[in-house]
């Protein structure tokens, strides 16, 4: 729907909020989330595997029943998940995953010289409030009061000035807990607490502030909603990263605990709205709780690479918008200049000797002088005098108020700021874009921008309503020309909708090169939009009523396909009432199903602790450690261990890996199966690798394959198929298919075992 939750809308409000790096998110060894079915236990699950593991967290929830379980032999781990996710009861098992801790994106604005501007006082013109409508909620005296927002992030330093100085019942920050302690980093033991302070990093508080920092503090930020309750979350420790285990729990507890609004900047790339952390935000949305996520800032990486978990179904994915404000960040700093002129005799002309004047403020110890006007508006002023460090001029009005505030004891703080002319209101260059990989529209860009700029006093008023967000043609193998949604007058008075369409541009995917690698911002865009018609395009509809308005799209004529061109554009929707609403819709004119999902050009075969990635000759002998002592550090100089390089140009739902026998060795062959076509012994431990977002991927093997057993000494290669886009996973033909040179493997004998040849060893590679 159109309209939001009042809290939604406010929280949504911020100049540059920022959330994830580009890094794909790394898996925690041994540790996997099990969700099961209502009448289980997490205790009596842990029991069942016999002491093979321990309960690393308890997810029973309303809305997820599950455990996360931590394996003591992280060598044997996926081989005991296969055995749990066969078990009776047993909905799914998936890795427990880690995501970096927030960051800030931060711009420099250089030195201020010209053309500051001032804030003047007066009502709410907040920068980011006049945007977005926010002044007017409160202007109308609209705070957000019994609103509960839980936060979660890095906790929140509730003792800031800003933020009401206390923890509990009563206070500002009143619910809440530490899920992990200080020296958590996601992949040790959390130590929970009950006391979410946040002493270490900050990108909570940042959070928080934004959204109810308190009037009069001393650096004159006021919050979009400050009356509202704030819930806070703490699953991150002072460095490291949080398992999405953590973060599931974050979501669910903050759900029971009865908010209205739960908002995240935290994620990482993924394009699979059937990651599980994302499906377990949904289901929180779903139960009629508003979900916020930052998108993402990864917009350099271009289009596909939206965001976990804010590709969630009905998740709420906020983009960034530029301010229209840009600070003005001064800092010291010493210049010199070759071949300056040589001095001159300078006599300032009237209206008025600055620089005489500045020179008396400095004779008693001035080191900024501020003047202001006797006339209306304001001027430059300037004054080369040493020892002075800064000067400004403003208006007459704005100098009495501040004289009038410091005769009365009062302190002034001037916040000093240029107008953003160039990119105030568009989307920020950082800010990640979507779709997901099965053209899920997201409220990120409509590949960039989503709905836009949310506009809240609007939306909150609205007597019209949507009962959809937005809208996906699909792609051409899975088109859906056809859709339907409603319109739902809930005013006092009849009102004469009209339905037009607003096209965007068209963005390609690839380049004309024919590189099979989405390209990078800014990407190549045309203006080349769909047609859309509606039934009915105007009709009259009554207060309380609502009606059905089909919409046929044809895609645009004319593109190249085999680039993935991505259309979309906005239905507009006028009311007779002056009502004006947009609704989103996104399609690619071409197919998913056939873009190359894995490259074969960068998939090869490297060294273990080679961070170039070097390519090794084929044949090449690598000296394993002997089996099951892959991580004694004894064996770190003699060893050498194969690793796997891998590229998804796009992201696949499913990429296995075969290790193939490549002699005629008895004891192998014996082993040895046919999947897809390929004779394999098995994948090595580790994979199979689940919703992949594009990017490459790298994995060391120590012999030991997904069975819990070693590969006997030999020659293989590596097979390496990856599932397209929309793919049977059962179908041989829907992998993309690449395989890495020969190599031979051998193992040093374990401390206690005789010298000789390892069984089932072939000494040519031959027989």
């Amino acid at each position: 729907m159109v309209r939001l939750d009042l809290a939604a809308v406010l929280l949504a409000v911020t100049a540059r909020v920022t959330a994830v790096t580009a890094n794909t998110p790394s898996v925690v060894p041994g540790a996997y989330i099990v969700e099961y079915e209502e009448d289980q236990d997490s205790n009596a699950l842990v029991n069942t595997l016999g002491g093979k593991a321990s309960l690393r967290k308890d997810l029973r929830f309303k809305l997820f029943k599950g455990a996360s379980i931590q394996f003591k032999d992280t060598k044997n781990a996926d081989k005991m998940a296969a055995k749990v996710a066969k078990m009776p009861k047993i909905k799914g098992v998936f890795p427990v995953r880690r995501y970096p801790v927030p960051h800030h994106v931060v711009h420099s604005t250089g030195d201020a010289v010209q053309a500051i501007a001032k804030r003047e006082d007066g009502g709410d013109e907040f920068s980011t409030h006049l945007m977005t409508q926010v002044n007017k909620f409160r202007d109308a005296g609209v705070t957000g009061k019994g609103i509960k927002i839980a936060v979660i992030d890095t906790g929140t330093d509730y003792l800031h000035p800003a933020l009401g100085g206390c923890f509990g019942p009563g206070c500002l920050v009143s619910y809440g807990t530490d899920l992990v302690g200080d020296e958590f980093n996601g992949a040790n033991t959390p130590k929970p607490d009950a006391d979410p302070l946040d002493n270490c990093n900050g990108h909570g508080t940042h959070v928080a502030g934004i959204i109810a920092a308190q009037a009069n503090n001393p650096y004159g930020i006021i919050g979009a909603a400050q009356d509202v309750t704030l819930g806070s979350y703490r699953v991150f420790g002072c460095t490291g990263d949080v398992g999405n285990d953590i973060l599931i729990a974050a979501y669910n507890m903050a759900y029971e605990a009865g908010s209205d609004i739960i908002t995240a900047s935290i994620g990482g790339p993924s394009g699979w709205s059937e990651d599980p952390w994302a499906a377990v935000v949904s289901r929180i949305v779903e139960n009629g709780v508003p979900c916020v996520v930052s998108a993402g800032n990864d917009g350099a990486m271009g289009i596909f690479y939206a965001s976990t978990a804010a590709n969630g179904k009905k998740v709420t994915a906020i983009a960034s918008v530029d301010n229209s404000i840009t600070p003005a960040l001064l800092s010291n700093g010493s210049y010199s200049i070759d071949g300056v002129s040589k001095s001159f005799g300078f006599t300032a002309g009237e209206p008025g000797e600055w620089a005489g004047k500045v020179e008396n403020a400095v004779a008693k110890g001035a080191k900024y002088v501020m003047f202001y006007n006797n006339a209306c508006g304001h001027r430059t002023v300037s004054a080369r005098v040493d020892g002075i460090s800064g000067v400004a001029m403003v208006t007459a009005e704005q100098g009495q108020t501040w004289i009038n505030a410091l005769q009365a004891g009062s302190k002034v703080v001037f916040l000093a700021y240029f107008n953003n002319t160039a990119t105030a209101g568009f989307l920020s260059e950082f800010t990640s874009w979507g779709p997901t990989f099965e053209v899920e529209s997201l409220l990120a860009p409509v590949a960039q921008q989503g709905g836009g700029l949310i506009q809240a006093w609007d939306a909150a008023h609205a007597t019209t309503l949507l009962s959809v967000s937005s809208i996906s043609f699909n792609d051409t193998d899975n088109f859906s020309p056809v859709q339907n949604f409603s319109i739902s007058n809930t005013g006092k008075t009849s009102i004469t909708y009209s339905l037009s369409n607003v096209g965007a541009a068209t963005a390609y995917t690839f380049s004309k090169d024919g590189s099979i690698t989405p390209m990078i911002f800014p990407g190549e865009v045309t203006a080349d939009f769909a047609s859309l018609s509606f039934s009915p395009s105007t009709f009259t509809l009554p207060a309380g009523q609502r009606k059905i308005v089909s919409v046929t799209a044809t895609a645009p004529k004319g593109l190249d396909a085999k680039r993935l061109p991505v259309y979309s554009g906005y239905i507009a929707i006028n009311g007779s009432d002056s009502s004006a609403l947009s609704l989103p819709y996104l399609g690619v004119a071409g197919s998913m199903h056939s873009a190359v999902v894995l490259d074969a050009s960068e998939t090869l075969l490297s060294r273990k602790g080679d961070n170039n990635n070097t390519p090794v000759p084929a044949n090449v002998t690598f000296v394993l450690p002997p089996p099951g002592f892959a991580n004694d550090t004894s064996y770190r100089n003699s060893t050498s261990q194969p690793k796997l390089v891998g590229t998804l140009s796009m992201g696949s739902a499913l990429v296995r890996v075969d290790v193939v026998p490549m002699s005629n060795c008895t004891t192998v062959a014996r082993n040895a199966r046919t999947v897809f076509g390929t004779k394999t012994i098995g994948q090595p431990e580790g994979l199979p690798l689940l919703w992949n977002a594009r990017g490459t991927f790298e994995h060391n093997w120590d012999g030991k394959l997904d069975d819990g057993t070693y590969a006997p000494p030999g020659l293989y290669k590596f097979a390496v198929k990856a599932l397209r886009i929309f793919g049977d996973s059962k179908v041989a033909s829907e992998y993309d298919a690449a395989d890495t040179v020969n190599f031979r493997i051998k193992y040093l004998p374990a401390p206690s075992a005789k010298l000789r040849r390892q069984e089932g060893e072939c000494a040519d590679g031959k027989r």
